[in-house]
């Protein structure tokens, strides 16, 4: 059993909320929230971005091996990023055996997403 149902990283600042598609990313956890996900939301923690919700946990910026540990508690990560081609972090679960839930709309790194490692999304409405 899985701590989180979903984990999205988002850091705090206006280049790394541009990067990680902030605008995008605050919707879908919310809605996925609201849906009764639990949500483990990095690097918000404190911000006025910081979202408030039961099933929503916020923490600061993990260091590598806390978010390695976080992503192995949780059952897939969310990349609504944009403009951030081929972001590490989605390595990083898929290294993990964790399903990457990816925007259709991304730069680069689109391709490494197959049935047996996640899904691509077009947009939130």
């Amino acid at each position: 059993e899985k701590d989180y149902d979903v984990i999205y990283n988002c850091q705090q600042g206006d280049w790394q909320e541009y990067c990680r598609n902030w605008d995008l990313g605050s919707k879908c956890v919310r809605h996925m929230a609201n849906m009764g996900l639990r949500v483990l939301l990095i690097g918000k923690k404190g911000s006025p971005g910081d979202l408030q919700h039961p099933n929503i946990r916020s923490t600061a910026t993990l260091e590598w091996n806390d978010f390695k540990r976080s992503l192995s508690r949780s059952r897939f990560l969310l990349c609504p990023n944009v403009h951030d081609a081929s972001p590490r972090v989605v390595a990083e679960a898929m290294c993990s055996d964790i399903p990457v839930l990816m925007n259709t709309h991304i730069v680069g790194g689109w391709h490494y997403i197959a049935p047996k490692s996640g899904m691509m999304f077009r947009n939130f409405s």
